[in-house]
């Protein structure tokens, strides 16, 4: 058995900078990841540049597609609003970063192993032993039959840090979140060149939001560097869990539909691949269980 002061389980943004801080102070430390690194993550990718700020070894270029500086706002896709994020005269100067998080995550997941971190992607959590002293962890290969992960991984920590997300096993072993309220997000990665003409303020630094096309949600489109991200999301569900409801994953992408069809871009349905995500929601105070 392999034995560590800290494990943490998912190397999305979290859980690498988690690894990273760790690793830095001299601990010896496993980072777990699912799926091999680097991997797809459903997320929209902007962000406040000012977590740049707690990244300091981070290279900006490396992993920002383009920055946006303003916001479009629309109603049922009508009644545009382009708003300044920055009023006239503001200091520092704000703006939103937008990254590919399949490079965000990589290179967050690089600087941790740099600093020491044992990363081991490939690996699905399979099981949280907790004892007295600390916890047992069982990971077994993503894809055992390639060989990814290595095979099984066993491993012993007086801590463990749960960043696995929605879908993770490390809030459930320790009693939280029992009865979680899930939201519902989808996403579409759409190849486009920015050379062309941009109708409706489809620029690289303008971010569109659209309130209407999804009741209890929104939808959304993100600048990068050659694509779109086009999504909407549903965020007050009826029920407690969404995730099974086909009908409100229909209403996600027939809002996707129309907001490309809205911002005059042609498609073939036929190709076009949709992410979804569940995404647990905030619903009351909860008791905090150990």
């Amino acid at each position: 058995m392999l034995n560590y002061d800290v494990i943490v389980c998912g190397a999305g943004p979290a859980g690498t900078t988690a690894a990273w801080v760790a690793a830095k102070t001299g601990l010896k430390v496993a980072l777990i990841e699912k799926y091999p690194l680097p991997r797809h993550k459903t997320c929209g990718g902007g962000m406040p540049a000012v977590v740049g700020s707690l990244l300091p070894d981070l290279v900006p270029e490396a992993v920002v597609a383009c920055q946006a500086n303003y916001m479009r706002h629309t109603w049922k896709f009508d009644h545009p609003i382009l708003g300044a994020i920055n009023p006239p005269g503001s200091e520092p100067e704000l703006k939103l970063w937008m990254v590919q998080r399949s490079v965000f995550d990589n290179a967050l997941a690089r600087q941790a192993a740099q600093a020491g971190a044992d990363l081991r992607d490939g690996l699905a959590v399979k099981s949280l032993e907790i004892d007295s002293h600390g916890v047992i962890v069982r990971a077994r290969s993503f894809k055992s039959d390639s060989g990814i992960g290595g095979g099984e991984f066993v491993a012993y920590a007086p801590y463990v840090i749960g960043a696995d997300g929605a879908n993770g096993i490390t809030a459930k072993t320790a009693n939280l979140r029992r009865e979680r309220t899930m939201a519902l997000a989808m996403e579409v990665e759409y190849p486009y060149n920015w050379t062309q003409d941009h109708p409706k303020d489809l620029r690289p630094d303008v971010i569109h939001l659209e309130y209407g096309a999804v009741p209890n949600g929104y939808g959304w489109i993100f600048p990068k560097e050659d694509h779109l991200n086009v999504g909407a999301g549903l965020f007050r569900p009826d029920r407690r869990d969404c995730r099974s409801d086909h009908s409100i994953r229909a209403q996600l992408q027939q809002a996707i539909f129309q907001y490309l069809d809205f911002m005059d871009i042609s498609y073939n349905p036929e190709l076009i691949r949709f992410h979804g995500h569940p995404l647990p929601i905030w619903h009351g105070r909860e008791k905090c269980h150990t």
